[in-house]
């Protein structure tokens, strides 16, 4: 469900809701419901009956009122407990503050159209469409928080019609080089309050050439000099009115040039490829001069707040310059036309239609890869103090690399290798790539190990190395640590550690293992990634870099993000076939791999603390909100200190929650599918496991918004 709430005072409201009523359409196609937050009833005939609408019987010019924000808030719950879904509220509003938007945040999902930069907001999703955002460093400022952007000119929400008619943009137009009459389309925007139309009728009238040109002038709804245009076009065969038009891209077509004043009617321009002289009305439209008039696009005529008539004047010169050279008009539709496609009101309904979504395999930006600042090689470098550390593809890559230390440091080692019967193949794979003997030890319910039953099974087998996990951001190992310990010094047991799921568990430096190893792709939005820590550096040699996995993976995550920024031309089934095929070619090389170079610098970017932070606080916001079900189980308890990779639960029909969550856009993973190597030695205990786990995401690209929403899902089923 979406809710848009939108200005309605007379001066901005037409604009405002041609906007928003284009996104509501297009989310309307998509299925979704839609309903108009109004202050007033000023700005209802504007709907013209296509949407719902509630009135809020709020004021327009101060929506920041405590009277607005509760009643917001009763309509967005109510909407939850009937929808059974977070809402969306998406605002149009120049006179909302960040307060407004502060206060509603635990109730609905927040999108802001920002077109004056004066704030930073907690919203979700901010839209700036103009060809001007790039004036107020928006990334730099948000590079913190968890607000999306949609910046630019392909979020400009045109209407479709607009859309339509780019498809035929040289139909009905004369095409000799200096035709007789040329066709220009006047317009003011919805009001008109300097009188521009009506007096630049009536000294065009007086020039020379006014013969020349047909003018198709539009008055918007809110003009108050209307009839004054409508006189001289009674008057003047090649003047021509039109009132409140409803085809205007039509209108665009026939016409040759445009003289408009600045704000969104620049934008249909440039859609329909139309050469235009702008003038400016308001201080929001000057920063569109300088960017607008650059490299020639559009020719800018001053503003007439100041200097009405010399603009008319600079108006008239133009357009006769224009008249008399068809290649600058062609050079100039060229090169607006590239600006803007029709696409964007479809692309913020697509955002706003897949802003729930929550988890699957991490997204990357085209852009997205920030290199300097070093967080996560000070943070690797400060725990690996007096250690080293080798970085590879992946996690497996990386166990791979200690199985061939291990050989080569003891060539005489009987290889036989104890393993955690809760584990993935793809730990198990390189110990049977290297022909080593494997046996498994029981792993509990909660996840941990039973220390007497370590003990039995590491007499019974008499390994050389033991592999452990700690599983989902816990210390599973603590009752046993102290007996591996003593099983290294007194066996010359090797013990690695599989850190994958608790990768922030090595600050705490409670691990005596000879290799350290863990998977970093599973934790942050890289295409691969994989650490082993030892005592010695690792001597290995290995086959690069695996470029044809590397394009893969790069390729489906940044399909994955053009998809949730919207892209008309992206869908979930082809950035999810692009990833299964690189998880394939993955999990059937038999090749060592190095960590990408494209890793490498995305490494020297990321912010550990902040990472840490976000995910220990999504996952206590899940532990907290599982106390009260009795439709799952929780598995870990967490607290301050816990930073897991996903959260952890049992449910009794885990194939029905795992749909029934999918169905809610949210996206829980099954770790693991049980290797065929340990089928002959599970005990009850570890099937539970692997029958009944699911993995909760809670990481750091989500906030505790989407962790309430997973709460709320996991409370409806069943009816709780």
């Amino acid at each position: 469900m979406v809710f848009i709430r939108v200005d309605a005072n007379e001066a901005i409201a037409s604009g405002h809701m041609m906007r928003c009523m284009t996104i509501a359409k297009e989310l309307v196609r998509m299925n979704e419901e839609v309903e108009f937050l109004l202050s007033d009833e000023s700005s209802v005939p504007l709907l013209k009956s296509t949407f719902q609408y509630q009135i809020l019987h709020t004021r327009w010019e101060n929506p920041n009122t405590e009277a607005e924000i509760d009643l917001l808030k009763e309509i967005l719950t109510d909407c939850q407990e009937k929808k059974h879904t977070l809402p969306v509220l998406l605002v149009d509003s120049y006179y909302v503050d960040n307060r407004y938007f502060t206060k509603l945040r635990p109730f609905a999902k927040l999108a802001f159209i920002d077109d004056l930069f004066e704030d930073i907001y907690d919203v979700d999703l901010l839209i700036n469409y103009t060809i001007t955002h790039e004036l107020f460093n928006y990334r730099e400022k948000y590079r913190k928080s968890h607000t999306r952007l949609l910046l630019g000119t392909e979020y400009t929400p045109l209407r479709e019609q607009f859309l339509i008619s780019r498809q035929k943009l040289n139909q009905g137009k004369q095409q000799d080089g200096n035709p007789k009459r040329l066709q220009i389309l006047l317009m003011c925007g919805g009001g008109d309050s300097f009188d521009f139309l009506s007096h630049f009728l009536s000294l065009a009238i007086q020039d020379q050439y006014f013969g020349d040109y047909d003018y198709h002038v539009v008055s918007g709804a809110y003009n108050p000099y209307w009839e004054k245009i409508q006189r001289l076009s009674q008057k003047h065969e090649n003047i021509y009115f039109y009132r409140n038009i409803e085809n205007m891209a039509g209108l665009m077509e026939k016409c040759d040039v445009a003289v408009s004043a600045a704000g969104t009617t620049l934008y249909e321009c440039c859609a329909m490829g139309l050469p235009t002289i702008f003038f400016c009305m308001a201080d929001n439209q000057e920063y569109d001069i300088d960017i607008f008039s650059r490299d020639g696009k559009m020719i800018y005529a001053g503003d007439i707040r100041f200097e009405k008539e010399a603009v008319i004047q600079q108006v008239l010169l133009q357009l006769h310059i224009l008249k008399c050279s068809k290649s600058l008009r062609d050079e100039m539709s060229r090169k607006v036309r590239s600006i803007v496609d029709g696409y964007g009101s479809r692309r913020i309904a697509n955002v706003l239609k897949r802003i729930l979504e929550i988890g699957s395999f991490f997204e990357l930006a085209d852009n997205e890869i920030e290199t300097g600042g070093g967080n996560f090689v000070n943070w690797i470098q400060k725990i690996c103090d007096g250690k080293e550390m080798g970085l590879w593809n992946s996690g497996r890559a990386a166990i791979e690399a200690a199985i061939i230390d291990i050989e080569k440091r003891y060539p005489e080692i009987s290889k036989t290798c104890l393993l955690p019967s809760y584990t993935c193949r793809t730990v198990v794979i390189p110990f049977i790539r290297h022909n080593w003997k494997l046996f498994f030890y029981d792993i509990d319910e909660k996840l941990s190990v039973n220390a007497e039953t370590l003990a039995s099974k590491v007499e019974a087998v008499q390994p050389s190395v033991l592999l452990a996990h700690t599983y989902y951001g816990t210390d599973t190992l603590a009752d046993v640590r102290k007996l591996i310990t003593k099983f290294q010094k007194e066996k010359k047991l090797i013990f690695i550690e599989d850190m994958t799921q608790s990768l922030f568990l090595l600050e705490k430096d409670i691990s005596q293992a000879d290799y350290l190893v863990g998977s970093l792709r599973k934790w942050l939005n890289t295409p691969d990634g994989g650490f082993c820590i030892s005592d010695r550096k690792l001597d290995i040699a290995d086959s690069g870099e695996y470029t044809e996995y590397i394009q893969a993976k790069t390729d489906a995550q940044r399909k994955k993000r053009h998809y949730l920024d919207g892209d008309v031309y992206s869908s979930k089934k082809d950035f999810l076939s692009i990833n299964n095929r690189a998880e394939s070619l993955l999990y059937q090389t038999t090749d060592l791999y190095s960590i990408s170079d494209i890793t490498k610098a995305a490494l020297t970017g990321f912010d550990m603390g902040e990472i840490k932070k976000r995910r220990q606080y999504n996952a206590e916001i899940l532990d907290k909100g599982m106390q009260t079900l009795t439709s799952v189980t929780p598995i870990i308890h967490i607290d301050r200190t816990i930073s897991p990779l996903y959260y952890p639960i049992y449910a009794e029909d885990r194939s029905r929650l795992q749909k029934y969550l999918a169905e809610q856009n949210i996206f829980a993973p099954v770790l693991w599918d049980i290797p065929v190597e340990v089928t002959e030695e599970m005990s009850v205990q570890t099937q539970y496991i692997y029958d009944h786990i699911l993995a909760l995401p809670c990481d750091h690209r989500y906030d505790d918004k989407d962790m309430h929403r997973i709460i709320t899902c996991l409370k409806l089923y069943k009816g709780e």
